[in-house]
């Protein structure tokens, strides 16, 4: 539609990698793809570890995402990405059952990824138990967790649990407020949101 009325849509926040063609979108951060890939160079950095438990909700973003890093480690046979726990509304079965995979697993070899939004993240977060398996092992996240100011019990157990990830840009960046400040014009000049 957009295409085709020859409109130009701007969106600040949208990573969906399913979005990247050649049309009118201009978005103001990386896609899922590059994220991701970065993510999985980032683990791949880690050379203890063999062992990968994806956690995401069963969303387009989780699932995608999800599929970008298992295609990533595809290629490394001395990386098993394992079927991922979808989270749900039973958060505290969601980490029964990761518990229970970390159990079974070389705690030292194992890595958590959480792929989820802030909320959701900080959710899970908050209720991690910082005494279980889970809470022993390296955590990686997407950037919507790396990106936020967390209160001090979740940056002691970010530290415990060595939260790492990726991210392209900080809201006090140069690149973060030029195109603020150009989506700000275009909507003090008519554009619609």
């Amino acid at each position: 539609y957009v295409t085709e009325n020859n409109m130009i849509l701007i969106s600040p926040s949208v990573t969906a990698s399913s979005l990247e063609k050649e049309d009118n979108l201009f978005r103001m951060i990386t896609s899922d793809l590059r994220q991701a890939n970065a993510l999985a160079d980032l683990i791949s950095s880690y050379p203890n570890i063999n062992n990968i438990i994806p956690i995401h909700k069963n969303t387009v973003h989780g699932k995608n995402f999800d599929h970008i890093l298992s295609k990533h480690f595809e290629k490394n046979a001395s990386i098993v990405i394992q079927n991922p726990i979808i989270i749900t509304k039973n958060i505290l079965q969601n980490l029964e059952d990761l518990e229970t995979r970390v159990g079974e697993s070389n705690l030292s070899r194992t890595a958590v990824v959480l792929i989820d939004d802030e909320e959701g993240s900080k959710l899970i977060l908050n209720r991690l138990k910082k005494t279980s398996k889970s809470a022993q092992v390296q955590w990686f996240a997407s950037e919507d967790i790396i990106n936020v100011e967390l209160n001090s019990s979740l940056k002691d157990l970010a530290n415990q649990i060595k939260l790492s990830g990726t991210t392209f840009t900080t809201t006090d960046s140069d690149f973060f407020v030029y195109y603020e400040n150009i989506s700000r014009k275009l909507l003090e000049n008519g554009a619609k949101e």
